[in-house]
């Protein structure tokens, strides 16, 4: 048995845009990107880049950089992204350097270089995205598979088979056995393993969205279904419902760049690849389009039902305010009551002061007194008055849905 290779790999969206930007970064190019170049300068040096090199694979704009320590980092131009190291003798040794190289080094420049602007590639150096690794071994059999994945104290849960390939697959590790060497399997192998991330990843974000989506309606349908809610919690239930359309609509965004991605990809698979992904039962770019249009379908359901929320919370404020105008109405009415007994009050300089004073002090601490009290019983109710909830409020029963709309699928 030859261990040739370990990977590790993860897709996010990307363009050409952001791979020119990183072949400038690699390529020691500063001028191009709009970072502090003192940063960007102790990034590149804990990196000891080798080469960089910009070039077309397949119509795909591909950046290829070698390290000094014999790792080489891919990156496509729609975002799949494998650092490969060779095994050597020692497996977990090389595991243990190619994940402190990709989080201390690699993947901490990637999500510097990509700090700013949509969050989500800030989580570039998080070991977790890179999961599953991918390792590549030839002339195994049956036994040196098994004994692989007992290294890694794992069993493997699935396979699937062509003439050329076999992959196992586990939660940490997928081992891509090569059953036939020579030159058209070295030279489809790092583009099926694209392709492999690629479905892989996509699959994996659908679910992550479609699990987002069930906790932000379950959290929606808290606020709606409560018997009761409290006016003095309204301005922090208003923050976290703009917080959740914040991120779906970030989300949203992110879904439409996937089908955009997903449709280039398959059209630019070449046939090679395509015929191998055929025969593993892997070339799923429908299947994956399928699923993501009816995730978007959820999204936007998840959308109006999220909007619908905020426009009751909004209503039932305008309500309060309202009321609130009333209640300065009546200060008001107290403040005319006030000054007539102010004309009737005795001051230092008046002559009749000696005589009136105990008076006048008793009227001025009543109406002070009653004013502060009546301000202080007023704002307790207003603040802590209780909303009834009910859905007819907005004229819109009949339209909502008290459980997630994931049973309506087809």
């Amino acid at each position: 048995m030859t261990l040739d290779s370990l990977y590790l790999a993860t897709w996010f969206q990307r363009t050409t845009l952001h791979l020119t930007e990183m072949y400038h970064f690699f390529d020691h190019d500063f001028l191009y990107l709009k970072l502090p170049k003192e940063d960007l300068e102790a990034s590149f040096k804990k990196l000891s880049v080798k080469s960089a090199e910009f070039f077309e694979l397949n119509d795909f704009d591909v950046v290829k950089t070698e390290f000094e320590n014999g790792l080489t980092f891919t990156a496509t131009d729609d975002g799949v992204m494998m650092l490969r190291a060779p095994v050597g003798e020692d497996l977990k040794k090389a595991r243990k350097y190619l994940e402190t190289f990709y989080y201390e080094k690699l993947g901490a420049s990637l999500s510097y270089l990509f700090s700013r602007g949509a969050p989500l590639p800030k989580q570039l150096s998080t070991l977790k995205e890179v999961y599953p690794i991918l390792l590549v071994v030839r002339d195994a059999t049956d036994d040196d598979i098994t004994r692989l994945f007992a290294e890694f104290d794992e069993a493997y849960d699935s396979f699937v088979s062509s003439p050329h390939f076999q992959i196992f697959f586990s939660d940490t590790i997928h081992i891509v056995r090569v059953l036939k060497n020579g030159k058209r399997v070295d030279e489809i192998l790092d583009d099926l393993l694209r392709n492999v991330v690629f479905l892989r990843e996509f699959e994996r974000q659908l679910h992550m969205y479609l699990n987002l989506h069930r906790t932000m309606w379950d959290q929606t349908s808290k606020i709606r279904e409560s018997n009761t809610l409290r006016y003095r919690d309204f301005p922090a239930l208003r923050k976290k419902i703009m917080d959740a359309l914040k991120t779906l609509s970030f989300v949203k965004a992110r879904l439409s760049q996937m089908e955009d991605i997903n449709v280039a990809r398959r059209l630019l698979v070449g046939d090679d690849v395509k015929e191998e992904l055929t025969a593993l039962g892997l070339f799923r770019f429908d299947s994956v389009s399928a699923d993501q249009r009816y995730i978007v379908d959820l999204w936007e359901m998840t959308i109006d039902y999220v909007k619908r929320t905020l426009d009751l919370l909004e209503s039932l404020f305008q309500e309060n305010t309202q009321r609130e105008l009333n209640t300065l109405k009546f200060f008001t009415l107290i403040a005319a009551i006030t000054s007539f007994f102010g004309m009737n009050i005795a001051f230092p300089w008046d002559a009749s002061w000696p005589v009136l004073f105990p008076s006048s002090f008793a009227v001025v601490g009543l109406v002070a007194s009653t004013c502060f009290l009546f301000y202080f019983v007023l704002k307790g109710l207003i603040y802590n008055r209780y909303f009834v909830i009910q859905e007819e409020r907005i004229e819109e029963k009949k339209s909502s849905h008290p459980t997630s709309p994931e049973k309506t699928k087809k």
